[in-house]
């Protein structure tokens, strides 16, 4: 079972998994977050499931220049998301091997 400090998201229809990344670290996204959270400090902040659902995601409308633009900036961030794993992979990977090397 997962762990009740986190809440599971998985993107639907028409938005990716990268999308909603995206979405949900921009600062609009984030001001509606931070203003529903309680707890006793930043670090125990909490946010139930159901003011969750009312955070309004910023999906531009498709088939618009904004939804094209939308959809450019997604890809530019997946890009930059898979290049960032592949990089912590390899750092991992290196140190396991550099570990090896000295023991």
């Amino acid at each position: 079972s997962c762990s009740s400090e986190f809440e599971v998201m998985r993107a639907k229809d028409a938005v990716s998994a990268y999308a909603l990344m995206a979405l949900l670290l921009s600062p609009f996204v984030q001001t509606q977050i931070q203003a529903l959270t309680s707890g006793t400090s930043s670090s125990h902040n909490r946010i139930k499931t159901a003011q969750l659902r009312d955070v309004v995601l910023p999906i531009p409308k498709k088939g618009t220049a904004k939804w094209g633009k939308f959809n450019r900036t997604v890809e530019k961030i997946k890009r930059a998301s898979v290049s960032l794993n592949q990089s912590a992979f390899e750092i991992y990977f290196n140190s396991e091997s550099l570990c090896d090397l000295l023991s």
